[in-house]
């Protein structure tokens, strides 16, 4: 074993440690030699301590039971570098390994021999903090957080930054010391010239609505290099001139300016109510130099500039009252990626995409709201509508926020295509997003229109889900009747049935289902004795009429083609 040379408090302290073992299990504590740590890196810092990575080049002393002595396990261990600044002496030293040793496993002392600093070596135990110097366990040990280190070290960074308002900064420190969480907003003074790219979309209350981007962004913390980082060019709006009190919905990097009117106490108290109702979606307060106005920035969805739309939105969030309820928001056009054209009708043009930020879902871990990126979506984008908001609104109305409901299309949101000016439905749809590959949809209105009354009946996860069935799908075609009216085949439908998994909590193909094709002669144009044929037939599982499936045609015929059950 290496002892150090010249230091007799350190031999005697390393001596005593050996004689504490045990059983052949315990750690061998012992001098390291610098030299045989690989690979170091810095991984944390503050006040007091800096904190590194690295590997053991020979490894601890092992007891190895077939030779009966201990040997070293050369595997290149993990191990974790713990520098203490601004200690007076060796004493001091060896108190906090002594302090450190109830909560780690302390390999040995090392020294660095161009600074002369000792150096704790731990085991990279990764549900302890190292630097906290009440040696606790991470606040987050998923993300390696540490609340009392991370409040620290804002604490220490007030100098860095003034409002030149007494009162402002107090309020910004107090905020910033109610941090609990990795993922809370860390609310700080931003100073107007981040701000790049102003314009001007729209009039909301009579007041200009202006879209920016905040050049730094907001801090989020960074699990890999366990530090906040900035994420640059963060989409805002700025909302001028009024920071109003009914605005207590979930607002996406949004800037509601609020002329000061009286003092900033005034400006104050209706933060801090705000903050009452909308805990952790503020990122802080700035202040335009030229009219001294204070902003109070938000993050949460974004409005669209239009009265009427957004207070239909507003209206929809204020209906949110459990955990997993949809956040229904405004959601601008460039969010969506990958958009293909799926199907169209003279009123309607349906689109998959996907949506680069993503829904906001509750965290029940975190007890926060999260986006989900890169979520699959359907845009049903309605035609003609720049100009029909009421019509357009009352289609919205139609699909539910609910998460779990009986509808399937469960909407997002609202988006507009800057091109065409037309507004779009932003929808969840099981369907289109898990099972629409290799499939298409009816491009006539009133099947459409039918198919989706048909899917709003479902009232029980065992009902069926009817829906517009690619004729393709079908294999294994055979007549097995016919009368003045109809004939009647027997088919394999390939991808088959929608049924609701309650193990896997989603909807999965019963593939090659088989089926009855009921052909009506001569329905190339769709009739309401058609329809209501259909309607005669059941989606209700549990009774005892024959299931009707969906809807199909004969591509060559044009014949349309009721698919039922087939009745053994």
């Amino acid at each position: 074993m290496c002892i150090p040379i010249g230091n007799k408090k350190i031999d005697n302290f390393i001596q005593e440690k050996q004689l504490e073992i045990n059983s052949l299990q315990d750690i061998v504590f012992e001098w390291i030699p610098y030299n045989k740590f690989l690979d170091i890196k810095e991984v944390d810092k503050d006040d007091f301590s800096t904190v590194y990575s690295a590997k053991w080049e020979d490894g601890p002393l092992e007891w190895n039971s077939n030779s009966r002595k201990y040997i070293r396990n050369p595997t290149e261990i993990e191990l974790k570098l713990k520098y203490s600044h601004n200690l007076q002496n060796v004493v001091e030293f060896l108190n906090e390994v002594k302090v450190f040793s109830t909560n780690f496993e302390i390999f040995g002392i090392s020294q660095n021999p161009d600074t002369k600093s000792y150096i704790m070596v731990l085991q990279d135990k990764d549900y302890y903090c190292i630097l906290c110097k009440s040696k606790k366990i991470y606040t987050d040990e998923n993300y390696k957080w540490c609340k009392q280190c991370e409040i620290n070290k804002l604490r220490k960074n007030f100098t860095n930054w003034i409002s030149e308002n007494e009162t402002i900064d107090s309020f910004i420190q107090e905020k910033q010391l109610e941090v609990s969480y990795y993922n809370d907003i860390i609310f700080e003074w931003i100073p107007y010239n981040q701000f790049n790219d102003i314009k001007e979309i729209g009039m909301h209350d009579h007041i200009t609505v202006y879209s920016a981007k905040w050049k730094d962004g907001p801090l989020v913390y960074d699990k890999n290099i366990r530090k906040y980082k900035r994420n640059p060019d963060e989409l805002v709006r700025l909302k001028c001139p009024l920071f109003k009190q009914e605005s207590l919905t979930l607002f996406k990097k949004l800037l509601l300016l609020f002329k000061e009117q009286n003092t900033t106490n005034e400006f104050l108290n209706k933060v801090k109510r705000y903050f009452m109702v909308n805990s952790n979606k503020m990122y802080g307060i700035s202040q335009d130099p030229n009219s001294k106005e204070y902003l109070v920035i938000l993050n949460g969805s974004c409005v669209n500039g239009n009265k009427q739309i957004d207070n239909f939105i507003k209206k929809v969030q204020l209906k949110i009252c459990k955990y997993d309820d949809i956040v229904f928001g405004w959601i601008p056009y460039n969010q969506f990626i990958n958009v293909k054209e799926i199907g169209q009708s003279d009123f309607t043009t349906i689109y998959l995409a996907k949506w680069k930020d993503g829904p906001l879902e509750y965290n029940i871990n975190t007890m926060q709201y999260e986006r989900n990126p890169n979520r699959a979506i359907t845009l049903k984008c309605l035609n003609n509508t720049r100009n029909m908001i009421n019509e357009f609104l009352d289609k919205v109305k139609v699909n539910s926020i609910v998460k779990g409901s009986n509808v399937l299309n469960n909407i997002y949101g609202i988006s507009q295509n800057p091109d065409t000016g037309n507004y779009i439905m932003v929808l969840h749809d099981k369907y289109f997003e898990k099972y629409f590959e290799g499939h298409c949809i009816n491009i006539n209105k009133e099947i459409d229109n039918f198919i989706q009354e048909m899917q709003l009946k479902i009232n029980n996860h065992d009902d069926i889900v009817f829906e517009w069935i690619p004729y393709n799908q079908f294999n294994d075609i055979k007549r097995i009747g016919k009368n003045g009216f109809a004939t009647v085949y027997s088919a394999i439908w390939k991808d088959g049935l929608l049924k609701y998994d309650i193990n896997k909590n989603q909807y999965i193909r019963n593939s090659n289902t088989k089926v009855a094709l009921k052909y009506l002669y001569n329905s190339q144009n769709i009739t309401n004795e058609f329809l209501y044929e259909v309607k005669a037939y059941s989606i209700n599982n549990s009774g005892k009429i024959l299931k009707v499936y969906g809807i199909s045609q004969d591509p060559n015929t044009k014949d349309f083609i009721m698919v039922l059950q087939y009745a053994e």
